[in-house]
């Protein structure tokens, strides 16, 4: 406006106190509403199982290996209206033993990507498996989200 100059800024600081009101949300006033921050919800997951050449398959041969592959979807996450919640890591359980635990919150949580994970098919017998994936949040209070797929072995 007029009479008005501008002036570079080279250093500026913000002070931060605590207000006397203690923690909290700011109360919420004439024209103003306090929201929460909605649910955090982990990344969406899937299972596929693998041959040594990529493929998926549902049988595998008694003695071979395999690959699990882990997908973890943090934009799929994000699109069902929630929050997305940092994953800590990730196990694999098959026939309700734990094969497999890997973090992914090295450095940070992990919010997708995927991962495969070898599995030699030596030591179980043939018939129908069942794998397990657990993913647990970085975040307290956030549920583990588990994901259950069988295959074949035969």
């Amino acid at each position: 406006g007029a009479g008005t100059t501008m002036v570079p800024v080279g250093e500026a600081y913000l002070e931060v106190t605590p207000s006397s009101a203690g923690d909290g949300p700011p109360p919420a006033g004439p024209g103003r509403r306090v929201r929460p921050l909605p649910e955090a919800a982990l990344p969406r997951a899937t299972v596929r199982l693998l041959d040594t050449e990529s493929r998926v398959v549902r049988t595998v041969s008694p003695g071979s290996r395999a690959v699990v592959e882990v997908s973890l979807d943090g934009l799929g996450g994000q699109l069902a209206g929630t929050r997305l919640a940092g994953v800590a890591g990730f196990q694999l359980w098959l026939g309700g033993r734990q094969v497999a635990g890997v973090p992914t919150a090295v450095l940070g949580p992990g919010v997708g990507g995927v991962y495969q994970v070898g599995l030699s098919t030596r030591s179980l017998r043939p018939g129908r498996q069942s794998v397990e994936l657990r993913v647990f949040s970085a975040e307290p209070g956030v549920a583990p989200l588990s994901v259950l797929t069988s295959w074949q072995l035969g």
